[in-house]
């Protein structure tokens, strides 16, 4: 007897951890074609079970998972989307890039840095750069008046510069007092949240900082904000200032590695002074930041890239 009906759907493997909150929107979007199953794991034996029963693997993070995978017997087509901690480790150099066919960077910074570290790999997996996306229609615009409420965004620790926040604080309190600043985050390590608390009270800063914690309804935070500040030491893209300017909001941005191949030289500042002038200089225009969102990072742009490298791997959907 002979059955019919429309064939199985191919099967892509998510492979990551805890850290997969950058796969949602793209995982939302293969579904629509693909069956899209999720692998946290770490036991060889399953990950080899997972690989060998679909059509591609996609690892989130170059990490311990993708090490193994790379050892193990080919069975899919695997790509690798690195971010931008695993640049700064060993973990890329214990890779077998023979059995990658595509490895992602989310920025160009990013995979200019691996590959100073590492040259031979432009000889070994195709890379390419799919930059991140940000759905700009979540987020609320309004043409807001320019005001005094500065926001940061991200887990206080000693990558996001802090100690820069709180000398640029000072110095814009210090030009006018009305400015105050709006943290939604927590501390990550217990040596920034001693620093902190210590020069907020040294610097004078108690009446000029509101720490809201972590914050689950960003969108809503963001909307009596004016200015999204970073002083992070490098982004690989910073989700939080794109995710601010979608809202209107000015983007104050220290000059980090990279910066300046994402963002406007109008909305970066390289020292405590410039921070000053940026945050008062009267050019406001949030209905810019917001477009040079939409043009420049729009989600629609990383799935339609995604799609292409997808397709391209394992053919069209039958």
């Amino acid at each position: 007897m002979t059955v019919t009906g429309s064939p199985p759907a191919k099967q892509i493997a998510m492979v990551c951890g805890a850290n997969d909150h950058f796969l949602a929107d793209i995982v939302d979007y293969l579904r629509r074609q693909y069956r899209v199953i999720r692998y946290r794991g770490t036991d060889p034996g399953e990950l080899a079970e997972t690989l060998a029963a679909s059509d591609l693997a996609w690892f989130e993070w170059c990490d311990q998972r993708l090490i193994a995978a790379t050892r193990l017997p080919a069975a899919c087509p695997i790509v690798c989307r690195l971010h931008s901690f695993e640049a700064f480790t060993d973990l890329p150099t214990r890779v077998d890039w023979s059995r990658v066919s595509r490895l992602i960077f989310v920025a160009p910074h990013i995979r200019d840095i691996l590959l100073k570290q590492l040259p031979h790999l432009a000889d070994a997996p195709d890379m390419v750069v799919v930059p991140n996306g940000v759905c700009v229609e979540r987020f609320d615009w309004a043409d807001r008046p320019r005001g005094h409420r500065l926001a940061w965004v991200g887990h206080i620790s000693h990558k996001k510069n802090p100690a820069l926040l709180l000398q640029c604080l000072r110095a814009l309190v210090d030009a006018d007092s009305r400015y105050c600043l709006h943290v939604a985050g927590a501390f990550q390590e217990l040596r920034s949240e001693l620093y902190w608390h210590h020069m907020v009270g040294v610097l004078g800063l108690e009446n000029h900082i509101h720490l809201d914690g972590w914050v689950s309804d960003m969108n809503a935070w963001y909307q009596d904000k004016h200015f999204i500040v970073s002083t992070s030491l490098l982004e690989s893209f910073g989700y939080s200032i794109a995710e601010g300017m979608a809202c209107g909001l000015k983007p104050v941005i220290h000059d980090f590695v990279g910066a300046d191949r994402l963002y406007p030289a109008a909305g970066r500042f390289g020292s405590v002074a410039e921070f000053v002038k940026r945050v008062q200089e009267p050019t406001y225009e949030p209905a810019a930041y917001r477009q040079y969102i939409s043009e420049q990072f729009h989600l629609d742009f990383q799935l339609a890239a995604i799609d292409r490298i997808v397709s391209g791997l394992i053919g069209p959907v039958a």
